[in-house]
């Protein structure tokens, strides 16, 4: 990632940019205090659009198409705003809330969904200028550390007959229950040999080190490699973003580190169809009640309707606002929190939990909800529930945050030990919440510094350096 020399055209264009939110901001509070209409709705889906295709080109400008903050764009794009472009199309109705409802946002809702999608995507691109325009140190980059490497490996190899078998019986299992055995408990109580316990942490935590460790290109190719495969197997009981994640973050790793290449247009073109492709393919391989949208809709469509379906948390957070009301914790901190992880979708779980995904599922249907089924989590549905100053201080920090992220983790080996969930976190938090696990987090760190430590002291005589 590059930045820019001429200081005098970094400060026009940043100039410019906040001359456009402030226009921006002018035009939205008029809308939403007069009567909303079909062309105000109208005009807010078309800027939606121009200035989604402004951030992405300015944003090109400056980074590679492999940079972590393009992946962001193009996923926010996916499930955020794919319905309101199918709709300026004229292929899909974007204000129509089809998950466990059936009913169509009145006007007033439609103005509000699309002021905040506005607001949210203006703040990150601002934030994602001032952290890139920020003027920074010149560092030398991380050493390899060898010796910490070879001993994330040996675990990692470990790790893999026990994750495979889990793997291997947990798809046999939804095989026969359904893909909502996922998510409705009946998973959590499936039995396992004793060698394959701890297996899956294992895996992660010597794959993270690993890579923390700086490998060589072909050892990282080969490990890669293998850990795909383990999610390959994993993605067999249906869940799609565990098998398009852990790719993401492999391109993104090959490319920050051992690539300088600019990856063509058209590779990326046949990435996102094939992409496409496979999404579909898991998704008819569920056994779950889908959305049935006819047999003349065309395929594209299907999937960029289906993905779209994480506009409506923004969506009924507004519409319900008066009804689903929060008095607990931000929903923002329910990752952070070392208690009340899912071990079912009950009524118990619900009540408790600070999960969003979990709490408005179970307020639109209880008996959906207590199935295993769900409608998933939105970081701007988290920043919603902050209140209208959280939500654009929230949106800026995330665009400040990829950019910083992704500036210091060549040169900071902690950053680096925890690029896996980061990078998966911002990549998904459209979908799902803005933080990544804390117990990851956790458990990552204290195995890094043990496994450290003791490279340190078994190699005591040729020490490395963090």
């Amino acid at each position: 990632m590059g930045f820019p020399n001429n200081i005098l055209v970094v400060k026009k264009e940043l100039f410019h940019f906040i001359l456009l939110i402030v226009a921006l901001i002018a035009e939205l509070l008029f809308f939403n205090t007069v009567q909303s209409t079909q062309v105000i709705i109208n005009i807010l889906k078309f800027e939606l659009l121009f200035l989604y295709i402004y951030v992405l080109k300015t944003a090109k400008t400056h980074l590679q198409w492999t940079s972590i903050y393009m992946f962001f764009l193009f996923f926010l794009g996916v499930f955020e705003f794919s319905r309101v472009f199918l709709d300026i199309l004229g292929l899909y109705h974007f204000e129509w809330a089809n998950k466990f409802k059936d009913f169509y946002f009145p006007k007033k809702t439609q103005v509000q969904i699309l002021s905040y999608l506005i607001l949210s995507l203006a703040f990150i691109h601002l934030g994602f200028y001032f952290s890139f325009f920020k003027k920074r140190n010149i560092r030398s980059e991380l050493k390899p550390e060898l010796k910490l490497g070879k001993i994330a490996l040996i675990l990692f190899i470990i790790s893999f007959p026990g994750i495979f078998v889990k793997y291997l019986i947990q798809f046999k299992f939804i095989l026969k229950n359904g893909y909502v055995a996922v998510y409705n408990g009946e998973l959590n109580h499936l039995t396992y040999p004793i060698w394959t316990y701890g297996a899956g942490t294992l895996m992660v935590i010597s794959f993270c080190i690993f890579l923390a460790s700086k490998p060589t290109k072909r050892k990282f190719l080969i490990v890669s490699a293998l850990f795909f495969l383990l999610k390959t197997a994993d993605v067999l009981k249906g869940g799609r973003s565990k098998l398009f994640l852990p790719i993401i973050f492999i391109v993104w790793y090959y490319f920050m580190f051992y690539s300088d290449k600019k990856l063509k247009i058209w590779k990326i073109v046949v990435f996102v169809i094939l992409g496409i492709a496979i999404s579909q393919f898991i998704l008819l391989s569920r056994n779950s009640n889908n959305v049935a949208y006819g047999s003349d809709i065309l395929f594209i469509k299907l999937f960029f309707a289906q993905q779209g379906i994480s506009l409506l948390v923004l969506g009924y957070m507004i519409y319900y606002k008066n009804s689903f009301v929060h008095h607990g914790l931000p929903y923002i901190l329910y990752p952070l929190t070392v208690w009340g992880k899912l071990k079912g979708q009950t009524y118990e779980f619900v009540q408790h939990t600070l999960s969003l995904g979990h709490k408005l599922t179970y307020f639109l249907s209880p008996p959906a909800y207590l199935s295993g089924q769900g409608i998933g989590s939105s970081y701007l549905g988290e920043l919603y529930d902050l209140g209208i100053v959280g939500f654009v201080l929230g949106s800026f920090i995330i665009g400040y945050f990829i950019i910083y992220f992704e500036s210091k983790v060549r040169y900071n080996r902690i950053w680096l030990v925890l690029s896996f969930f980061i990078v998966e976190s911002i990549v998904y938090m459209p979908r799902a919440s803005i933080f990544p696990d804390i117990n990851n987090i956790i458990v990552v760190l204290m195995a890094y510094f043990v496994l450290k430590g003791f490279s340190d002291f078994k190699f005591q005589n040729n020490p490395q350096k963090l």
